[in-house]
């Protein structure tokens, strides 16, 4: 069975291949599974994030939507096989990291995200942090700590997402939220979700802007 590939983007980004507008009021049980969702994913709880993002896009689903011819360039490059793996917000530039190290209070501290996709931290220095999940810095930090302190438990949260988000989901590779700056196409959204998988439909993604308070829906 093949199946749609959905994009949720919850501030305005610049999607230069689709003009059609949706002008049809969204119903209000869809803007209350939308704006849980949302507060699940200020809270870094991201699995109950996509439940509730889900159940709101199945009731958007039901809407009648603008038809719009999508061209792919380059998609066969972007098929992949699906594997299993839970929504997880990826780190992107601008983002503040909160950072605990349990018992070393004097290490707690704020991390942003600089430009060039890195973030600094007492006895350790510079670490990568675009393009990695909170578990992967958490667990690369803990690494480099124990080289100085004895107990290396590190928690991370995000205090403050820096640019907008996109949330891919459906059948791509990871499916996830996503941190972005700057214009980008659904291409390249796709792409920060690992490209298609090989039940995708191609040709039938829904692009939701605006959140929604004053949604547009494309296909």
């Amino acid at each position: 069975m093949r199946r749609l590939i959905i994009l949720f983007i919850s501030l305005t980004i610049n999607i230069g291949v689709i003009n059609s507008a949706y002008s049809q009021d969204i119903d209000k049980d869809a803007q209350t599974h939308y704006q849980i969702g949302n507060f699940y994913y200020q809270q870094g709880r991201y699995k109950e994030a996509e439940e509730e993002f889900q159940k709101a896009l199945e009731l958007i689903k039901e809407k009648p939507v603008t038809k719009t011819e999508l061209v792919l360039p380059g998609e066969k490059d972007f098929v992949r096989e699906s594997r299993d793996s839970g929504i997880e917000y990826i780190i992107g530039e601008g983002d503040i990291l909160d950072i605990s190290v349990w018992q070393n209070p004097d290490l707690d501290r704020e991390a942003i995200v600089r430009p060039d996709g890195r973030i600094s931290f007492p006895l350790v220095g510079d670490l990568p942090a675009v393009g990695l999940t909170i578990t992967q810095i958490d667990e690369q930090l803990t690494n480099r700590l124990k080289e100085y302190i004895k107990f290396s438990e590190v928690s991370i949260s995000i205090k403050k997402i820096g640019g907008e988000k996109v949330i891919v989901l459906g059948e791509v590779d990871e499916p996830g939220v996503y941190s972005v700056t700057g214009a980008k196409t659904i291409l390249e959204a796709i792409g920060l979700a690992g490209g298609f998988t090989n039940h995708a439909v191609t040709s039938s993604v829904i692009l939701i802007r605006d959140g929604f308070q004053k949604p547009q829906a494309q296909r």
